[in-house]
């Protein structure tokens, strides 16, 4: 028996797709966060890390040099392994409350996850439950 194909479908037209996220890695790469957080105009940063890295030192490194270059901080610090939706929906009310511009997340995938869902929140309503699901941020 013959199996049916599918007709593949081709895309036709031009795309583009761009994103301000940065990602920096490598020694001595926290020093270079205050410059370019001033490139892209950011006055008042929020960092997000977690508490292990806090008492390890690695988020003053960074909160130094935002401050270095004139750019103010405010640290959400409470992100666990497999972050949750209210420590998400804590860190974008925290966004909001302070007149935050930008947000610098510190450490491994989790601080990156909510550094992630807090910049769709701070331009959608709602609390981070209402985008679980595939197609639910435009």
């Amino acid at each position: 028996m013959g199996k049916k194909r599918r007709k593949e479908k081709k895309m036709s037209g031009r795309y583009e797709f761009q994103v301000t996220t940065q990602v920096i890695y490598g020694r001595d790469s926290s020093n270079r966060v205050g410059e370019i957080a001033v490139r892209f105009g950011l006055k008042k940063v929020q960092v997000i890390t977690d508490a292990g890295l806090v008492k390890a030192g690695g988020a003053e490194k960074i909160l130094q040099a935002l401050r270095a270059s004139g750019v103010q901080t405010v640290l959400f610090d409470r992100v666990e392994y497999n972050p949750t939706v209210p420590t998400t929906d804590a860190a974008r009310r925290q966004f909001g409350e302070e007149g935050c511009d930008g947000i610098v997340a510190v450490g491994g995938g989790s601080p990156m996850d909510v550094g992630k869902s807090v910049g769709i929140l701070a331009t959608n309503p709602g609390s981070a439950a209402d985008y679980l699901g595939i197609g639910k941020v435009k």
